[in-house]
């Protein structure tokens, strides 16, 4: 899966693009999240095409519930933990990768109900089911180890003080190697819950928070509208301007409409060394742009249900 390139015409190719380097090519950033991301995808390729033929090939079905199993089993913590490493050599629980395996196993339990459930099991089948479930444990998680912002603290303008989002100590740190003092970067964790549904409201108390931080940290960092900077053009821009788009407030949707007309004035490509580099960068920007092309309101129910990875 990870192997495999396009490249920017579009043409199929199976060898590491030069312009993206050894980096981003042949090397799993994250073990935990990586394959159940790749079960929203999958998930999403059934929904939409109730295509089962590919699902029920043996090695297919080998491979996902191996994976799942594997999480499980090497990556997964539970008492006192409840949350998954991101790599069996690199021992940190993050924000980012526990929204995506909530949601990602979420997916996966779908994919065994509505394919797999009148199908043979496999070697991996229970162990593999047994530990999806258990991961849903995860969502409580995040916000019992406060890896989310608490909104009752109270911070200065241009200090975030990610103390509340961060738990020191290892292994828990949601945010290791995300921490320059004035990038985006710091807030790009905290946004996730809401992205990949641990949240269910964009509207609420945290992720009203955030969003609110960001509009006052950033831009005073910047000495200039965050949204306006090339700060928000990499991934946590676009990112953060898609947390943007789904708010209920005109003010946050308009700052989204913004960076997403400042991004796309860039010249996003994928691989390119400025602007964003890889081409999911631009699948946030292309979500964005969608909803406010479309005049899509968030807050009106289920009009936004293709634009939220969660939702199936």
């Amino acid at each position: 899966m990870v192997n495999y390139f396009y490249d920017i015409n579009g043409i199929y190719e199976t060898v590491c693009p030069t312009e993206m380097g050894d980096a981003y090519c042949r090397q799993i950033d994250a073990e935990d999240s990586d394959p159940t991301v790749f079960y929203m995808l999958a998930y999403h390729y059934y929904k939409k095409t109730n295509d089962a033929s590919w699902f029920k090939q043996p090695d297919v079905r080998l491979k996902l519930e191996g994976l799942a199993r594997l999480v499980y089993e090497r990556l997964y913590f539970s008492d006192p933990y409840w949350l998954t490493n991101a790599k069996r050599t690199y021992a940190v629980m993050y924000t980012m990768d526990n929204s995506e395996v909530y949601a990602g196993m979420l997916a996966f339990l779908n994919i065994e109900q509505e394919i797999y459930a009148s199908e043979p099991v496999t070697e991996h089948t229970s162990i593999a089911i047994a530990g999806a479930n258990e991961m849903l444990a995860i969502k409580e998680a995040i916000f019992r180890h406060k890896m989310y912002p608490d909104p009752s603290l109270t911070y200065a303008t241009g200090d975030l003080n990610y103390n509340s989002y961060k738990i020191f100590g290892n292994p828990l740190d949601c945010c290791s190697g995300y921490l320059n003092a004035e990038s985006m970067y710091q807030f790009t964790p905290a946004t996730w819950p809401p992205i990949f549904g641990v949240d269910t409201d964009f509207n609420s108390a945290p992720a009203s928070y955030m969003r609110t931080m960001i509009d006052k940290s950033m831009s005073g960092w910047y000495k200039e509208d965050w949204y306006l900077s090339a700060a928000s053009t990499g991934f946590w821009g676009t990112s953060v301007g898609y947390y943007f788009c789904m708010s209920s407030n005109s003010d946050d949707r308009s700052k989204a409409k913004e960076q997403a007309q400042y991004a796309s004035a860039s010249g996003f490509k994928p691989y390119s060394t400025d602007g964003a580099s890889l081409i999911s960068d631009a699948g946030w920007l292309l979500m964005t742009l969608g909803m406010i092309n479309n005049n899509i309101d968030p807050a009106t129910p289920g009009a936004a249900d293709r634009y939220t990875l969660y939702k199936y």
